[in-house]
């Protein structure tokens, strides 16, 4: 009586599948989302959200089924949790066109993925973050 659900981040993205009662299934849905994740990182696009569309829907057509069979949902997740001790994130969204914008007006606030906030410190210093800031 266990509950599944397959799900893969994807540089500041996270695809979840529907959760289900088999993990034969959620194992089927998993495959389908690391395809997603592999077309990512091959792709040919450099804006994140074309790159998105094209991994989701490549994949979607790679494996014959479709975003309403896999109940897939979507978020935009920035982790900042060195200035406020959390992860933020966008409300889950079922519509692809939506997390793409959402992906693309949060894009300028990603910073340099893996960087944590000591680290910007270290390299540019307090004064250069203040003028960021302020900027």
């Amino acid at each position: 009586d266990g509950r599944y659900q397959a799900s893969v981040g994807i540089g500041s993205a996270r695809i979840d599948a529907r959760i289900v009662r088999e993990l034969s299934v959620a194992v089927d849905h998993l495959m389908v989302l690391t395809s997603m994740k592999r077309r990512a990182a091959e792709s040919e696009f450099d804006e994140p959200g074309a790159r998105l569309r094209d991994a989701v829907l490549g994949a979607l057509e790679e494996h014959g089924v479709t975003m309403e069979a896999l109940g897939l949902s979507f978020k935009v997740q920035i982790s900042k949790r060195y200035w406020v001790a959390t992860l933020l994130h966008t409300p889950m969204v079922r519509d692809l066109d939506e997390f793409v914008k959402a992906l693309r007006l949060l894009a300028p606030y990603q910073g340099d993925v893996g960087r944590k906030g000591r680290d910007l410190i270290a390299r540019l210093g307090p004064e250069a973050m203040d003028d960021e800031w302020r900027s």
